[in-house]
């Protein structure tokens, strides 16, 4: 497929072609010189027929040399989450602010999951401080990774549930998580709330909204919500967040969408309209 086994700084370079800013760029812009311009680089001796097979061939490429964050979440998104639950009563947030912590991943349905990932790119450096973010938040803590971490994983972290990545590319659970819910904080839950979505909890559960100043809202509405239990606020917390659910589901299970772009797409929240602007750029020729 291409030229040469290429180096970290070249298919790195190369993985580009998948993220949001290109994909935004083509889509809204239509502008394709950034994938152009890569192809032609690192994609030699088997020229391309048409942009979708160029994306075809630049995720074999990650799936054999580069097994980046994204290629583990797309993983994730293809493997598990289309397959087991239903996009009707699930929501799924990406790069979700926890705390002091970003979790890649965060899952909506009866509870919250949070999904961390850990590739074979990546260090376990942060990730005690990751995972005591995450136990105030919910006691479904998923951390994904290769077999490089998987003794360490077990070993260190032993309430935390562990999905494999193998190097055939499939979704194994090893472990299930055995956090139990004394761990949550109503003010870590409560930070991960918009305003409307707070002011809209609070109305909900005591039938009015403090009349205070706007820069009083935020800390009144916090100590009505520490007056319920904690299990209480985390349910109500995730009915306000999975009020957050992308516009056009039907897009991400229509045929011309590629696997390969299902957690780019899932993320932008494509309308229908700029789905068949994907669709007409991945079609045409390559030139």
């Amino acid at each position: 497929m291409t030229r040469k086994k290429l180096d970290i700084a070249e298919i790195r370079s190369l993985s580009r072609i998948l993220s949001r800013s290109n994909l935004e760029s083509i889509i809204f812009n239509k502008n394709a010189r950034a994938t152009k311009r890569s192809a032609l680089k690192y994609l030699q001796n088997s020229e391309p027929d048409t942009y979708h097979e160029v994306l075809i061939k630049v995720y074999k490429e990650l799936s054999n040399s580069y097994r980046n964050e994204y290629f583990y979440k797309n993983s994730l998104l293809n493997k598990l989450i289309l397959k087991k639950y239903s996009l009707k009563d699930t929501v799924i947030l990406d790069e979700f602010r926890i705390g002091k912590s970003i979790a890649d991943l965060v899952l909506l349905n009866g509870e919250i999951r949070v999904f961390e990932v850990k590739t074979e790119l990546d260090s376990l450096d942060k990730l005690g401080k990751q995972i005591d973010d995450y136990c105030r938040f919910t006691d479904s803590i998923y951390i994904v990774t290769c077999d490089k971490y998987i003794s360490e994983i077990t070993r260190n972290f032993p309430q935390v549930g562990i999905i494999l990545l193998s190097d055939r590319n499939q979704l194994k659970t090893i472990r299930k998580p055995s956090f139990d819910k004394s761990h949550l904080e109503h003010k870590i839950l409560f930070k991960a709330l918009r305003k409307s979505e707070y002011l809209s909890l609070v109305d909900k559960c005591f039938s009015y909204i403090p009349d205070v100043p706007n820069t009083l809202i935020y800390k009144e509405c916090l100590k009505l919500c520490e007056t319920l239990s904690v299990q209480k606020f985390y349910n109500e917390v995730l009915l306000q967040l999975k009020k957050r659910q992308i516009g056009y589901p039907e897009g991400l299970f229509n045929p011309e969408t590629p696997a390969e772009l299902r957690h780019l797409c899932y993320t932008m929240d494509l309308n229908k309209n700029e789905y068949l602007s994907l669709y007409s750029f991945l079609n045409s020729t390559f030139k």
